[in-house]
């Protein structure tokens, strides 16, 4: 059972989605527990590696539905945020990081057609990239739920750091990828 926890835990976190999502559009009354359930399927994400790792449960359809599920609720709550924001600032930053991921998932999607699924396994700096933008999100619920005016600089500071980190990542899996075709290729 505990080896089915991890594929539970990324099913929790697309299946969180649409709850997210109907805290933030049913009013500022709901945005707290649009930030909590985020939280909670933000620490999700970390627990169920940990636990696939620790307790040898990873599985090929672990492997394919974890990635799904950071994309759906990434983007989902991005999606989302850009709509209600009112800072221009922000909306860049949710847009350039919206954006970011559907290049990712163009690239990892083509590359593991290609049988090359290898040239963009998960780095540590795709890892910090996450942890980023987790902490990004979850402090713009936070700042949605509250509107204090130190927690708008302190996230837009986050903003930059998700950004930055997100094309950062970007470049050094194309790199890799490039690196790989060119060894791929000159095998002849």
């Amino acid at each position: 059972m505990i080896k089915l926890l991890p594929n539970i835990l990324s099913l929790f976190r697309i299946a969180s989605v649409p709850f997210i999502l109907l805290f933030l559009y049913a009013g500022e009354t709901y945005y707290f527990y649009a930030f909590v359930l985020f939280l909670m399927a933000a620490i999700s994400d970390w627990l169920d590696g940990l636990i696939a790792r620790h307790w040898d449960g990873l599985t090929d359809f672990g492997s394919w539905i974890d990635p799904v599920a950071d994309k759906c609720l990434v983007l989902g709550v991005l999606i989302a945020l850009s709509v209600l924001t009112d800072s221009n600032f922000l909306m860049g930053c949710n847009v350039l990081l919206i954006m970011r991921n559907v290049v990712m998932s163009m690239i990892r999607e083509r590359c593991r057609r290609s049988q090359m699924a290898s040239a963009v396994k998960v780095s540590s700096l795709g890892k910090t990239k996450t942890i980023f933008e987790f902490i990004y999100i979850s402090f713009s619920l936070f700042y949605l739920a509250y509107s204090y005016y130190a927690v708008e600089e302190v996230l837009m500071l986050l903003g930059l750091l998700a950004v930055g980190f997100s094309y950062l990542s970007l470049c050094l899996y194309i790199k890799n990828l490039s690196d790989s075709l060119t060894i791929r290729y000159s095998k002849g």
